[in-house]
């Protein structure tokens, strides 16, 4: 949503503040006008009175009120029929016309009307005031995202880092908490981006060194006589070679930085696949097979073969009578084995290396962890449900 967004919490605030500083003004400058209008008012009444008190005839009086800087009008008609705005009391009226004021002084004998030249002009200080604090809140809200500006930077290089750019450098010059921030994530992302190169390395170069004496492997089971035996072998080291691919799809799966590959395929085509990496025949009679032949499924067959085969894999190994049911339910894909229920919620298997190494029984405990992974990459559900005494786990495609 917008309103998460600080920046934009910054500037709402801000206009929040301007708009409540105006409407303090507004009256203000109403208040100035209003005690103008009084001191205008006030000088017509004493100029009225002192007519009153001594008696003034027409002639004293526009002389009087003409050394006063005020101005005869001798189109009086055209002016009075245009006024506007009047103030009237006993012995004169203001109003004004065309923006300009007049002072109409009314006796039971005479009238004349003036025009008011005066200069009126309003104080300066609260326009003086109101630039100030108009500015000085332009500033500081200028300021203020000037200092936020590193989070923007720092949140790119966050995101890049969390998208496998691993290589990434956010050192800012400062000494404020942000900067304080910035500096100590250039720190690890640079200790983490170390480590895990060493890592990719270290997986690399244990790779590479299997793969030269299983392809030696290979070469010498080409010599065996006995063509059984010869075929047993061939398939293990090719197998074994295939393993260390998986190792290595696993390895870029983990970090995030595997490119999916998805196309159709038959759900018969993909088991194919993974009962080769378990070396195990369809028709086994561990692994009792009910699904459509002609049902496709788009994935990364490598992939989902692999997931495949840790779900039978595991089934195999824990249930009671190592063996395994799979079916087609609709859009999903059930593998039923007998066993006792998960000790554990499912997602604490889904955590890498969650078996405890002291009970030989056990993996690793990747397994269900690279499942997760590999269908998460594919956008896929994963369940699982205990029911008769059976352990159910289930993929929903898409």
């Amino acid at each position: 949503m917008i309103f998460n967004s600080l920046k934009t919490n910054i500037t709402i605030g801000f206009f929040i503040a301007f708009i409540l500083f105006l409407a303090a003004f507004i009256p203000f400058l109403k208040f100035q006008q209003d005690s103008i209008s009084k001191d205008i008012q006030k000088k017509y009444s004493d100029i009225s009175n002192y007519a009153h008190f001594y008696r003034l005839n027409p002639f004293d009086l526009e002389k009087y009120v003409l050394s006063l800087n005020f101005k005869k009008v001798n189109d009086v008609r055209r002016v009075l029929d245009g006024k506007k705005t009047a103030f009237s009391t006993a012995g004169y009226e203001s109003f004004r016309f065309d923006d300009k004021l007049y002072f109409h002084i009314r006796t039971p004998h005479f009238r004349i009307l003036f025009e008011d030249v005066n200069k009126y002009e309003k104080k300066l200080y609260p326009y003086v005031i109101f630039l100030l604090v108009f500015f000085l809140l332009v500033f500081i809200y200028i300021w203020i995202l000037k200092a936020l500006k590193p989070l923007s930077t720092l949140k790119k290089h966050i995101s890049e880092f969390s998208n496998n750019q691993i290589e990434v450098s956010c050192k800012i010059n400062g000494k404020d908490e942000i900067a304080q921030v910035a500096n100590e994530f250039d720190k690890t992302a640079k200790k983490v981006s170390l480590l895990l190169n060493s890592r990719q390395l270290f997986l690399r170069t244990i790779m590479h060194e299997l793969k030269t004496p299983i392809a030696k492997g290979r070469i010498v089971s080409e010599l065996i006589d006995d063509e059984k035996q010869k075929n047993r072998m061939v398939i293990i080291f090719e197998n074994l070679d295939s393993l260390i691919n998986d190792f290595s799809r696993i390895e870029k799966i983990i970090s995030k930085s595997y490119k999916i590959n998805t196309k159709e395929y038959t759900l018969l085509e993909v088991f194919d696949k993974s009962f080769k990496f378990l070396m195990l025949d369809k028709n086994d009679n561990k692994v009792l097979l009910d699904i459509n032949d002609k049902h496709k499924v788009k994935v990364d067959i490598d992939l989902m073969a692999m997931v495949f085969k840790n779900l039978i894999d595991n089934a195999l190994k824990y249930s009671s009578d190592r063996k395994i049911k799979i079916q087609l339910d609709r859009n999903s894909i059930l593998f039923i084995s007998n066993g006792n229920k998960l000790e554990k919620n499912l997602d604490e298997y889904f955590k890498p290396f969650h078996n405890s190494t002291e009970n030989k029984n056990h993996g690793m405990g990747l397994g269900l962890y690279i499942v997760k992974s590999i269908l998460d990459l594919h956008k896929m559900k994963f369940s699982y449900n205990f029911s008769n005494n059976k352990n159910i786990f289930e993929i929903t495609f898409n």
